[in-house]
């Protein structure tokens, strides 16, 4: 209940037509939770706490070795919804980069915003059926990895929560099946 008292007024912001930064979007989220369920508190307090937890977040264990071996054979490029710098540090203190880093905050719009998506595309150089994007969010990443012409994958690792999956949504547990199906389609 909790999870879904969060979700809606993040998505809710996403899918606005003005941006907020992604403070703003914590305070607002926040805010409307406490709202709801009648809580008190210092809101700064809570947005403190809640990006620390972003920078301790660590990769599952497959990450590191899967990305080196993909970036040999492909360029990766991350897109979120994180502010730039937050996002930095986190992936540094998992000791992981990407070729192109694209964030909403830079774009000024959350995905599943078509030109945060686009953005992607230009810095990749290639064909958008030619790029793969692979998030954990269906409206959010395949929703709009596929508006712009994008594959996408869905990523539902075992023990997280699962909203249902449209008919037709590729779904994979998790990275090494990414590699395998990037590989999968060169044959």
């Amino acid at each position: 209940m909790a999870a879904e008292a969060w979700r809606q007024p993040v998505q809710k912001q996403f899918a606005a037509k003005s941006f907020v930064a992604f403070r703003d979007l914590h305070r607002n989220a926040f805010r409307e939770m406490f709202t709801q369920f009648g809580l008190s508190g210092d809101l700064d307090a809570c947005i403190d706490d809640a990006f620390d937890e972003y920078l301790r977040v660590r990769a599952f264990p497959e990450v590191a070795s899967v990305l080196q071996q993909l970036e040999k054979e492909v360029a990766l490029a991350i897109v979120s919804n994180m502010d730039t710098m937050l996002l930095l540090e986190a992936l540094h203190n998992n000791g992981l980069s990407f070729t192109f880093v694209i964030t909403s905050e830079e774009e000024q719009r959350y995905k599943p915003a078509p030109s945060i998506f686009q953005r992607a595309i230009r810095y990749l150089g290639l064909p958008a059926e030619n790029i793969l994007h692979v998030g954990d969010s269906f409206e959010e990443d395949v929703v709009g990895a596929s508006a712009v012409g994008m594959g996408s994958l869905l990523i539902q690792r075992s023990g997280r929560s699962k909203d249902p999956v449209p008919k037709g949504t590729k779904v994979v547990r998790n990275l090494g099946e990414v590699r395998d199906f990037v590989r999968r389609s060169w044959e």
